[in-house]
């Protein structure tokens, strides 16, 4: 699979507070802001695309998704978006996922 539009990510995680079992994912990703005919990435920006405050489904081929290795369903991902720029042709922001393993 091509994927030519992910610019770049980092994933970081934190126990929920109180909890032993849940956790918060937090995952930071860039884009391609011009990205696909159907506009992925389409917004309330001037030209139809991303802006700051913007909240995306991120989709293409396939859902972006979160697997968090335990057997249980993806996550499919919501991006908050941060920042975007139409000149440098990128959106970047922030998923969360919160998910309780089971006890084993």
């Amino acid at each position: 699979a091509e994927a030519a539009h992910f610019q770049s990510g980092a994933v970081s995680w934190e126990r929920v507070e109180g909890s032993t079992r849940t956790v918060v994912f937090t995952l930071r990703t860039m884009w391609l802001r011009s990205y696909s005919a159907e506009s992925v990435f389409a917004g309330s920006g001037l030209d139809l695309r991303a802006v700051p405050g913007d909240t995306l489904d991120l989709t293409g081929t396939e859902p972006v998704e979160l697997d968090v290795g335990d057997g249980s369903a993806p996550y499919a991902l919501r991006l908050l978006v941060q920042k975007a720029s139409a000149g440098e042709d990128f959106v970047y922001g922030v998923s969360t996922v919160m998910h309780t393993y089971q006890s084993g």
